[in-house]
């Protein structure tokens, strides 16, 4: 940093990030890898005219008792951006995490909560059931494969562990690692390995040509993948670490797959093809007893499959790769509360906003909910909408085009990717009439609800409940309670 200074200050706080927060006269400094109550030496730029800047840790003059050794080298010495709190004990993750929530419900939505409690997960280490990463050339041709440096987000280090992800995830990332010479062709590659329930899927995103040859003779190699996800394209986005920020691209308006889904590259993983992309290609291998099965194409919907898997069917089927639990245990105990919540109001219709593969919708359904699911995703709406009993309707849409044709309905569930609701959701809920008795919003990112809750007029929040999906990272997931104004509040804003 070009004429920068040191600067001595504690730390107070967490911000969402992951960043400490500490204060020297009246700027604020943000600072990576601290912890609150470190008294700390930071290196800041000259913040002429500004009320805040991020500075580099230099040293801990006084560590904070909530701090601890991070159990990850590459942590520590690759500066890994995955992760952006291991340097916390649990229950100070967790803290900093319920303070995170808070911040955003009262600085930015101006909503008055309480504590915010936060449901710890079952498992610290271990827990991740996908591990995203870049792929990158050197030297012409030897393959780089990796995460990316918190201060440093172009470079891709070597990764050989991540303790954050299960064990068999990263068992078949190494196998595949021995025959990288069978992946396309290219400068750079994303790639990405998931647990299913009878295996494991890998998706590869970039190059040009991926011959089927070499896909089989991957899966050949190794036994453990059941399914093989390719999109085609000249650039290959990378992921900036191993945690949630990578799970899935949230500019799209697609579902997490319900409520605690796998939201990542983050999203939050590979649902479909991205904007401008070619479309996603499936290449799924049958299994050893099946590996005589006539191969099928689907070609409406850009997909391979092998006949014989319980995959096979093209369009309608579900997309292993697209919607898995990132976090299961956490993920059942958001979509366990999500479904308590919506079923406290007795409601006779729901509405299911970015319904994934409609898990959450089905869980309605069998209390004899009548709901109507929305979700973007073609294949994904396809697979609910063979899960729905009479009764219940899949529309495949977004949700800002279609929720006035679902609507009135007693309850509302959204569980929208990272990037929030579309401004059209709020107005549209706005002017239900008679408005649903609530809206369970699931959230992965506070600074995003707080946005929606600050254009939901009126509505109030009844209760929330922050779910450490993430340990070891500052991401975390929210579910919150609103009620909709009363009769008198909602006719004095008719006559403004």
């Amino acid at each position: 940093m070009a004429g920068a200074m040191a600067v001595e200050l504690e730390i107070g706080s967490i911000a969402a990030g992951g960043d400490g927060v500490g204060r020297v006269g009246g700027l604020v400094v943000f600072v990576p890898r601290t912890a609150p109550g470190d008294l700390v030496r930071a290196r800041v730029a000259p913040a002429v005219g500004r009320r805040f800047v991020r500075g580099s840790l230099e040293a801990v003059l006084r560590p904070s008792p909530d701090r601890v050794e991070p159990s990850c080298a590459h942590y520590v010495i690759d500066r890994c951006g995955g992760c952006q709190l291991q340097h916390l004990g649990y229950d100070a993750q967790l803290g900093a995490k319920a303070g995170i929530v808070r911040d955003a419900l009262t600085r930015l939505a101006r909503r008055e909560v309480g504590t915010v409690a936060v449901a710890a997960s079952p498992l610290h280490w271990r827990y991740r059931r996908k591990l995203t990463l870049a792929m990158r050339r050197v030297r012409g041709r030897e393959w780089v494969a990796g995460l990316h440096r918190f201060d440093a987000p172009d470079d891709v280090f070597p990764l050989t562990d991540c303790p954050i992800t299960d064990a068999g995830v990263v068992g078949i990332w190494r196998q595949i690692s021995e025959h990288v010479d069978l992946l396309p062709d290219a400068a750079a590659l994303r790639v990405a390995v998931r647990a299913l329930s009878e295996g494991y899927a890998f998706v590869v995103e970039g190059g040009e040509r991926w011959g089927r040859a070499e896909s089989r003779a991957l899966a050949a190699a190794v036994p453990g993948l059941v399914e093989i996800w390719w999109t085609a394209g000249s650039r290959a986005a990378p992921p900036s670490g191993g945690g949630p920020a990578n799970r899935r691209s949230r500019g799209s308006r697609g579902s997490r797959g319900g409520p605690g889904g796998a939201r990542g590259p983050d999203r939050r993983g590979m649902r479909g093809p991205r904007p401008g992309r070619m479309p996603a290609r499936l290449m799924t291998v049958p299994t050893r007893r099946q590996a005589h099965a006539p191969v099928s194409v689907d070609r409406s919907a850009e997909r391979v499959v092998a006949a014989g898997s319980d995959r096979a069917g093209g369009r309608g089927a579900a997309t292993g790769a697209s919607f898995v639990q990132v976090n299961a245990e956490v993920g059942a105990a958001v979509h366990a509360g999500v479904v308590r919540r919506a079923l406290a109001y007795d409601p006779a219709t729901a509405v299911d906003g970015y319904a994934g593969t409609g898990t959450t919708a089905a869980a309605l359904a069998r209390h004899g909910v009548r709901v109507t699911a929305i979700e973007a995703d073609r294949d994904a709406a396809g697979w609910a909408s063979r899960t729905l009993p009479p009764g219940s309707r899949m529309i495949a849409g977004r949700v800002e085009d279609v929720l006035s044709r679902a609507l009135p309905a007693d309850v509302v569930v959204l569980n929208p990717p990272r990037a929030g609701l579309d401004p059209a959701v709020p107005r549209t809920l706005a002017q239900a009439a008679p408005p649903p008795r609530a809206v369970i919003y699931v959230s992965c990112d506070p600074a995003t609800l707080a946005r929606d809750l600050a254009r939901l007029d009126g509505w109030r929040i009844a209760d929330v409940q922050a779910y450490d999906m993430f340990p070891q990272t500052a991401h975390v997931e929210t579910v919150c309670e609103l009620v909709p104004p009363s009769a008198h509040q909602r006719a004095a804003e008719a006559g403004r």
